[in-house]
């Protein structure tokens, strides 16, 4: 069953979220992504930055975000905050790869 994970980092930005994309190795939109992940959607709010990820299982996102790469490259973020659900119904109308405003 599908995941959903939110992350919230008070007084990130987007230059600490880009590094962490680039130690990762996700830096360019066509770069290889991590087995299971289905969206990755990332952009600042008013006191940080929030990601939401969304996995075909808690176990494949848990892989991951468990990975000494991952966990290495999340280190410089101030500390985020996490939740995580299953999701009840997730539809995608249009695949978009895109940065910026």
């Amino acid at each position: 069953m599908a995941v959903a994970f939110l992350f919230e980092a008070e007084g990130a930005d987007g230059s600490q979220y880009d590094e962490v994309m680039r130690r990762i190795g996700r830096a360019e939109l066509d770069s290889d992504t991590p087995e299971g992940i289905i969206s990755h959607i990332a952009g600042p709010t008013a006191t940080g930055w929030r990601v939401v990820d969304v996995w075909e299982s808690e176990e494949q996102a848990g892989r991951f975000y468990g990975s000494e790469s991952f966990q290495k490259a999340a280190s410089i973020l101030p500390a985020m905050q996490q939740h995580s659900w299953q999701l009840h119904r997730l539809e995608t109308y249009k695949a978009v790869r895109a940065t910026g405003a």
